[in-house]
């Protein structure tokens, strides 16, 4: 039982580095991918739309869409 023990506290460390490697802190990226959507949507205010802030931006919103899943998931 002891070895069984030790071998889901190694499984719990693992996981929490893969979980932090691929994920990262979803809160943390939302609100840095926010910050930069706003910040594009002030340039093509400013400057006008251009093809490349249009394709920024977009990437940006299915950027942020798929963090707003996953949030959703993790209060799940």
């Amino acid at each position: 039982m002891y070895q069984f023990q030790q071998r889901l506290k190694q499984l719990k460390a693992h996981i929490k580095h893969w979980n932090q490697t691929t994920y990262g802190n979803i809160f943390q990226a939302k609100k840095a991918l926010a910050q930069e959507m706003m910040e594009v949507r002030q340039t093509i205010i400013i400057s006008g739309r251009t093809e490349t802030l249009t394709e920024k931006e977009q990437s940006l919103q299915k950027q942020l869409d798929e963090r707003r899943k996953q949030e959703e998931i993790l209060w799940r």
